[in-house]
């Protein structure tokens, strides 16, 4: 059987994921409260997926309630003014059950697996626990409780500490630089009033956009949000902070020593966000980069020396200033034999990892790399619409950030019109300074960079 290209099976996804559903309109419809209704009918397949998306994420928490929209997100299903802990657990269950809440940066979102025949008692549920959600006092303790082990966790994860290590280096005052399930010395002192206040300014409907994607109509999902959403009034919103784009004017550099038997190499740089013009462009250079085993990363470094357990680039899904992170990890052992057995050292690994992205920067790569890299972020994109939930989500959460829903449909456009000379313009922009983590077993020393 004929292999296919990296190019002809991204075109070949496009094509099945056009078909899957492509052919249904989106449409948009504010409420008079405000309430933000995206709706893509999907018939045939019995399931809606409903997700709901409120705008409050890093940049809405204040300094010393850093975690507060964390806990408020993990007690939303709790209790609210008409149902009681039991009986909002019993019609959770009655629609299906599948309820989520999480936190990210941008966000808080709410969303709901459910089939066509349960479709209105679940959207009434959301327009419940959004608009009437009473954060009882053990609830919230439990709440607190996780949240504290989640931001463990964060700090038991050697790569997850280190890139967050790398982030705090990169930001100066950006919300992003706090860590983002929260601060461990804010989340013991939070009340139930600050919970309270944070969901009132914040849980309002024409702060909410509701994406619905699946077997309805769009006049039965509008119908339906309306009744939901009936008892919701438009609020004022607080001021929000202008989140300025920050130049990094210092290049640090970190050691971590741990209990670890690989050692990490980080580099970061400060990036392009989604709600940015360069994004679409810094997207393929991020392919370029570190996207798959044809990036420069895998091919050069891995494939060509040997070096590496795991290698790539992360670019996070941020709606302001993102940032990048190549990355690198080896088996220590082989730093502790440098000496005597050339194997590489923490410096060389670093010096590496800068060449391929100064050689992106330079323009070193061929057009049928840029191709590959165009397609491959393409392709990635589309993969990430396989379920009805999946699709609401990229609606929701474009439209929440700024970007609008439109951006959902129009980035494969975006991708494919990135030119060479739009690649190089932003690596030039954006991949020029940037920090270092190191981390290293307890027992390895780590001299000066060079």
């Amino acid at each position: 059987m004929k292999r296919l290209s990296m190019g002809a099976t991204c075109c070949l996804l496009i094509w099945v994921c056009a078909n899957c559903w492509g052919q249904s309109p989106v449409t948009k419809t504010v409420l008079p409260n405000g309430l933000t209704v995206l709706v893509r009918p999907e018939p045939g397949s019995g399931i809606v997926a409903v997700d709901a998306f409120v705008r409050a994420g890093q940049p809405e928490e204040r300094a010393p309630l850093a975690g507060i929209g964390n806990l408020v997100a993990r007690t939303l299903m709790t209790s609210t003014l008409n149902n009681s802990a039991d009986r909002l657990a019993s019609a959770i269950d009655e629609v299906g059950g599948n309820f989520q809440t999480s936190w990210s940066p941008d966000f808080t979102e709410l969303r709901a697996i459910t089939t066509t025949a349960n479709f209105e008692d679940a959207t009434r549920l959301i327009g419940e626990i959004l608009s009437n959600s009473t954060f009882p006092e053990p609830a919230l303790e439990e709440a607190r409780k996780a949240v504290l082990d989640e931001i463990r966790g964060y700090g038991d994860d050697v790569f997850n500490s280190a890139c967050r290590a790398l982030v705090k280096q990169l930001y100066k005052d950006n919300p992003y630089k706090r860590e983002p399930a929260g601060e461990v010395l804010a989340v013991r002192k939070l009340t139930q009033e600050d919970a309270l206040a944070f969901y009132k300014q914040y849980f309002v409907p024409n702060n909410t956009v509701l994406a619905i994607v699946g077997d309805v109509t769009k006049e039965q999902a509008v119908e339906a949000a309306r009744i939901a959403f009936s008892g919701a009034r438009s609020t004022p919103l607080p001021i929000r902070r202008e989140i300025p784009y920050e130049e990094l004017t210092v290049m640090n550099s970190q050691v971590l020593q741990r209990d670890v038997a690989s050692a990490y190499v980080l580099i970061g740089y400060l990036a392009s966000g989604m709600t940015n013009p360069d994004y679409s462009a810094f997207t393929v250079a991020e392919a370029l980069l570190g996207g798959g085993k044809a990036s420069r990363l895998f091919r050069n470094i891995r494939d060509e020396f040997g070096i590496g357990y795991s290698i790539g680039a992360l670019n996070p899904w941020l709606a302001n200033q993102s940032h990048l992170i190549a990355y690198i990890s080896v088996d220590a052992r082989r730093l502790e034999a440098a000496g005597t057995v050339g194997g590489p050292t923490i410096d060389s690994l670093r010096k590496m990892l800068v060449a391929q992205v100064e050689a992106v920067r330079s323009g070193e790569y061929t057009n049928q790399e840029l191709d590959r890299a165009k397609s491959y972020a393409a392709g990635t994109y589309l993969l990430r619409h396989q379920r009805a939930a999946d699709r609401a989500f990229l609606l929701g959460s474009a439209e929440a950030i700024g970007l609008g829903y439109q951006f959902d449909s129009d980035f494969e456009g975006k991708l494919a019109a990135v030119t060479r000379a739009d690649v190089d313009r932003v690596c030039n922009k954006y991949l020029t300074d940037y920090s270092t983590v190191v981390v290293v077993p307890n027992s390895l020393e780590v001299g000066e960079e060079k």
